[in-house]
């Protein structure tokens, strides 16, 4: 493992109802040692309730979420609407990076027309798709 690859993101969150997808890409990045904290949700509710509740500490919202789109109460989409209703500070600070086990064209299509997204991953998230996103998202912040 590179010595530049540990703790590349201060937090990351993920977002899935499915609690075997959650474990699985939890050890991964712990694996990866890419982040000091993750944090979990099981619905897209519950995520937007923990990212508003940093308001007052901006710096401390998640650099990086892994979204399911389709869990119960507030789905990928819906999540990804209350996202663009929030300040751009959220936006520019919360990147989004959708994954589903449904391989979908319109789906993808769709979660692409988002802002904050940076891609569409199929599940299981490998790790050369999370490093190809930490370079991508280097790439962005020094431009």
């Amino acid at each position: 493992m590179n010595a530049l690859m540990i703790n590349a993101f201060k937090k990351i969150m993920i977002v899935d109802d499915d609690s075997v997808d959650r474990w699985i890409l939890r050890r991964t990045l712990e694996k990866m040692k890419i982040t000091e904290t993750i944090i979990e949700s099981q619905t897209g509710a519950e995520a937007l309730a923990v990212i508003t509740n940093y308001s007052a500490h901006k710096e401390e919202l998640p650099e990086l979420i892994f979204l399911d789109l389709h869990m119960p109460v507030l789905n990928g989409f819906e999540f990804l609407d209350a996202l663009e209703q929030l300040s751009r500070e959220y936006k520019n600070r919360c990147r989004i990076a959708v994954v589903s086990s449904i391989e979908s064209e319109s789906d993808k299509n769709k979660s692409l027309g988002y802002e904050s997204v940076i891609g569409y991953f199929e599940k299981p998230v490998k790790e050369e798709t999370i490093l190809r996103m930490r370079e991508q998202l280097n790439f962005n912040q020094a431009c």
